[in-house]
Protein backbone atom coordinates (compact mmCIF):
# COMPACT_ATOMS: atom_id res chain seq x y z
CA UNK A 1 0.00 0.00 0.00
CA UNK A 2 2.55 2.41 0.43
CA UNK A 3 4.72 2.00 -2.42
CA UNK A 4 1.12 1.98 -4.19
CA UNK A 5 0.24 5.80 -2.67
CA UNK A 6 4.45 7.23 -3.48
CA UNK A 7 3.94 6.11 -6.75
CA UNK A 8 0.64 7.87 -6.94
CA UNK A 9 1.90 11.04 -5.43
CA UNK A 10 5.00 10.89 -7.55
CA UNK A 11 3.09 10.70 -10.87
CA UNK A 12 0.70 13.29 -9.37
CA UNK A 13 3.55 15.38 -8.58
CA UNK A 14 5.11 14.93 -12.17
CA UNK A 15 1.90 15.81 -13.85
CA UNK A 16 1.93 19.16 -12.07
CA UNK A 17 5.39 19.88 -12.50
CA UNK A 18 4.73 18.89 -16.63
CA UNK A 19 2.12 20.92 -16.47
CA UNK A 20 3.82 24.44 -14.74
CA UNK A 21 6.77 23.29 -16.95
CA UNK A 22 4.20 24.03 -19.77
CA UNK A 23 3.10 27.29 -18.67
CA UNK A 24 6.84 28.62 -17.73
CA UNK A 25 7.90 27.19 -21.16
CA UNK A 26 5.13 29.48 -23.08
CA UNK A 27 6.15 32.15 -20.86
CA UNK A 28 9.30 31.95 -21.95
CA UNK A 29 8.73 32.09 -25.59
CA UNK A 30 6.79 35.10 -25.10
CA UNK A 31 9.50 36.68 -23.37
CA UNK A 32 12.52 35.65 -25.39
CA UNK A 33 10.78 35.30 -28.64
CA UNK A 34 8.90 37.91 -28.98
CA UNK A 35 9.31 40.32 -26.74
CA UNK A 36 12.63 40.83 -26.56
CA UNK A 37 13.07 40.47 -29.81
CA UNK A 38 10.79 44.29 -30.45
CA UNK A 39 10.97 47.36 -30.33
CA UNK A 40 7.06 48.20 -29.17
CA UNK A 41 7.02 51.62 -31.17
CA UNK A 42 7.79 49.84 -34.09
CA UNK A 43 6.93 46.16 -33.80
CA UNK A 44 3.26 44.78 -33.16
CA UNK A 45 2.93 41.67 -30.86
CA UNK A 46 -0.13 41.37 -30.26
CA UNK A 47 -0.47 38.59 -33.42
CA UNK A 48 2.69 36.53 -31.93
CA UNK A 49 1.05 36.97 -28.37
CA UNK A 50 -2.50 35.67 -29.90
CA UNK A 51 -0.78 32.90 -31.35
CA UNK A 52 0.87 31.47 -28.32
CA UNK A 53 -2.38 31.93 -26.11
CA UNK A 54 -4.34 30.05 -29.05
CA UNK A 55 -1.90 27.09 -28.73
CA UNK A 56 -2.44 27.19 -25.23
CA UNK A 57 -5.84 28.23 -24.25
CA UNK A 58 -6.55 25.01 -22.40
CA UNK A 59 -4.44 25.69 -20.17
CA UNK A 60 -4.08 29.83 -20.05
CA UNK A 61 -7.34 31.64 -19.57
CA UNK A 62 -5.16 35.28 -20.45
CA UNK A 63 -1.53 37.07 -21.28
CA UNK A 64 -1.03 40.99 -21.11
CA UNK A 65 1.63 42.79 -20.95
CA UNK A 66 2.04 46.25 -19.14
CA UNK A 67 4.44 48.67 -19.16
CA UNK A 68 5.89 49.47 -15.28
CA UNK A 69 3.81 52.22 -14.80
CA UNK A 70 0.76 49.85 -14.77
CA UNK A 71 -0.27 50.84 -18.76
CA UNK A 72 -1.31 48.06 -20.83
CA UNK A 73 0.52 47.50 -23.33
CA UNK A 74 -1.25 44.18 -24.97
CA UNK A 75 -3.44 40.74 -23.76
CA UNK A 76 -4.54 37.80 -25.50
CA UNK A 77 -7.08 36.99 -26.50
CA UNK A 78 -8.55 40.06 -27.32
CA UNK A 79 -10.15 41.86 -23.95
CA UNK A 80 -11.08 45.32 -22.29
CA UNK A 81 -10.11 46.12 -18.81
CA UNK A 82 -12.35 46.37 -16.26
CA UNK A 83 -12.50 50.16 -15.02
CA UNK A 84 -11.33 51.06 -12.32
CA UNK A 85 -8.68 48.28 -12.33
CA UNK A 86 -5.19 49.86 -11.08
CA UNK A 87 -2.90 46.56 -11.73
CA UNK A 88 -0.47 48.76 -9.58
CA UNK A 89 -1.88 47.80 -6.22
CA UNK A 90 -2.15 44.09 -7.32
CA UNK A 91 0.13 41.77 -5.47
CA UNK A 92 1.47 39.89 -8.62
CA UNK A 93 2.49 43.09 -10.34
CA UNK A 94 4.01 44.01 -7.24
CA UNK A 95 5.96 40.98 -6.77
CA UNK A 96 7.42 41.02 -10.11
CA UNK A 97 8.64 44.47 -10.07
CA UNK A 98 10.23 43.79 -6.30
CA UNK A 99 11.97 40.55 -7.78
CA UNK A 100 12.91 40.95 -11.07
CA UNK A 101 14.63 37.66 -11.59
CA UNK A 102 11.57 35.64 -10.01
CA UNK A 103 8.84 34.06 -11.96
CA UNK A 104 6.11 34.61 -9.21
CA UNK A 105 2.96 32.45 -8.90
CA UNK A 106 -0.28 34.12 -6.87
CA UNK A 107 -2.97 31.71 -4.76
CA UNK A 108 -5.80 30.78 -6.89
CA UNK A 109 -8.26 33.79 -7.32
CA UNK A 110 -11.15 34.70 -9.72
CA UNK A 111 -9.44 36.63 -12.87
CA UNK A 112 -10.49 40.31 -12.00
CA UNK A 113 -8.82 42.18 -14.58
CA UNK A 114 -10.49 41.81 -17.86
CA UNK A 115 -14.20 42.26 -18.13
CA UNK A 116 -15.84 38.51 -19.29
CA UNK A 117 -18.50 38.97 -22.23
CA UNK A 118 -20.36 36.03 -20.69
CA UNK A 119 -20.01 37.97 -17.65
CA UNK A 120 -18.72 34.52 -16.28
CA UNK A 121 -15.15 34.59 -14.34
CA UNK A 122 -13.01 31.89 -14.11
CA UNK A 123 -10.40 30.15 -11.43
CA UNK A 124 -6.93 31.27 -12.19
CA UNK A 125 -3.22 31.10 -10.93
CA UNK A 126 -1.41 34.26 -11.77
CA UNK A 127 1.85 33.86 -13.13
CA UNK A 128 4.28 37.10 -13.28
CA UNK A 129 7.41 38.11 -14.49
CA UNK A 130 9.79 41.18 -14.37
CA UNK A 131 10.62 41.76 -18.43
CA UNK A 132 12.46 44.08 -20.57
CA UNK A 133 11.02 45.66 -22.92
CA UNK A 134 12.35 48.14 -25.63
CA UNK A 135 10.78 51.28 -26.90
CA UNK A 136 12.10 53.95 -29.39
CA UNK A 137 15.38 51.76 -28.83
CA UNK A 138 15.46 52.66 -24.95
CA UNK A 139 14.93 49.76 -22.49
CA UNK A 140 12.20 50.30 -20.30
CA UNK A 141 10.65 47.57 -17.61
CA UNK A 142 7.43 45.94 -18.05
CA UNK A 143 5.36 42.90 -16.41
CA UNK A 144 4.22 39.84 -18.35
CA UNK A 145 1.60 38.33 -16.45
CA UNK A 146 -0.32 34.91 -17.55
CA UNK A 147 -3.53 33.71 -15.83
CA UNK A 148 -3.21 29.85 -15.67
CA UNK A 149 -6.25 27.63 -15.58
CA UNK A 150 -6.68 26.74 -12.40
CA UNK A 151 -9.65 23.97 -13.48
CA UNK A 152 -6.57 22.31 -14.98
CA UNK A 153 -4.36 22.35 -12.54
CA UNK A 154 -7.75 21.18 -10.09
CA UNK A 155 -8.17 18.12 -12.30
CA UNK A 156 -5.11 16.79 -11.94
CA UNK A 157 -5.12 16.99 -7.90
CA UNK A 158 -8.95 15.53 -8.18
CA UNK A 159 -7.46 12.65 -10.41
CA UNK A 160 -4.58 11.92 -8.04
CA UNK A 161 -6.47 12.16 -4.96
CA UNK A 162 -9.31 9.53 -6.33
CA UNK A 163 -6.65 7.08 -6.62
CA UNK A 164 -5.28 7.68 -3.06
CA UNK A 165 -8.26 6.77 -1.62
CA UNK A 166 -8.05 8.52 2.24
CA UNK A 167 -5.11 10.51 1.18
CA UNK A 168 -4.64 13.85 -0.04
CA UNK A 169 -2.38 15.64 -2.43
CA UNK A 170 -2.45 19.10 -1.48
CA UNK A 171 -0.33 22.32 -3.66
CA UNK A 172 1.44 24.64 -1.73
Amino acid sequence: LQEATQSTVFQGTLNIENYLSSIRSASNAIYYDVIKKSDLSTDSISDNMQLLYAANSNQIVSIALFHEDGTLICEAPDAVMKPNVDVREQEWFTSALAKVENIHFSQPHIQNLFVSPSHTYQWVITLSTAVDLTQNGKAERGVLLIDMNYQAMEQLLEETNTELSGSYLYLM
